[in-house]
């Protein structure tokens, strides 16, 4: 018997894992659910800025194929043009992965988050100037999570989707949101989110999956999901 409690005493949920497979072009192939740990972040496709990244990786390769094609050449400024422009692009392209995968699938505190929401107005860093689609999972705890064997003891689980998952978790943390997430951020539970990418046309399966392994329904989700996509 599932035991969910949404007073002050945590009651520890059965676990569930999850396996999504998906083929190259991102699209969901099968998900396989069955008992054990917490359920890993699923493979997601990231969708456009993924795509110009490997075009930056292919501008470094052909920088450094330019550069070896002329390493023979008189003129060292254009050797040296090619060299640094691929070591610069590569690093770019290096850099935009490591910034996208911050919180891509990881459990992140409120604060986190909106720590995060502006690091840079000049640069655009932040959650604030991201824009891809995705799904959420909200949950609350008493306690700080010390650890991942903590996770699956929540006591509240809000699941949900936006074409701007950033924004729409956000207007959750602010107020504007779910006010049942809000009322715990006011009664002072911990609440952590986790975040997973998708592409647009599988946000509705997406959304209806993570309601199924968090047992979302019997909480703060009213449906089963899949039902409308927020913008």
């Amino acid at each position: 018997m599932n035991c969910y409690n949404t007073g002050m005493i945590a009651h520890e949920k059965p676990a569930y894992s999850v396996q999504m497979d998906f083929d190259e072009e991102g699209n969901l192939l099968e998900v396989h659910t069955s008992k054990g740990e917490e359920p890993e972040a699923p493979a997601v496709h990231p969708g456009r800025k993924a795509k110009f990244t490997a075009f930056l990786y292919v501008l470094s390769a052909l920088c450094f194929f330019l550069f070896w094609i002329f390493r023979k050449e008189a003129d060292p400024a254009l050797q040296n043009g090619f060299l640094f422009g691929g070591i610069a692009v590569f690093l770019w392209a290096s850099i935009r992965i490591l910034a996208a995968s911050g919180s891509q699938g990881r459990w992140m505190s409120r604060e986190e988050f909106l720590e995060d929401w502006i690091v840079d107005r000049k640069t655009q860093k932040g959650y604030k100037y991201q824009d891809e689609p995705g799904c959420y999972v909200i949950a609350s705890y008493e306690r700080p999570l010390k650890s991942s064997d903590q996770i699956r003891n929540y006591q509240n689980v809000y699941v949900g989707q936006s074409l701007r998952v950033y924004h729409r978790i956000f207007s959750h943390f602010s107020g504007r949101g779910n006010g049942e997430v809000y009322s715990d951020i006011r009664d002072g539970l911990y609440v952590y989110v986790r975040v997973v990418l998708c592409r647009e046309k599988k946000l509705n399966e997406m959304e209806r999956r993570l309601i199924q392994v968090y047992h979302a329904t019997k909480s703060y989700n009213k449906t089963e999901g899949g039902g409308t996509i927020r913008r």
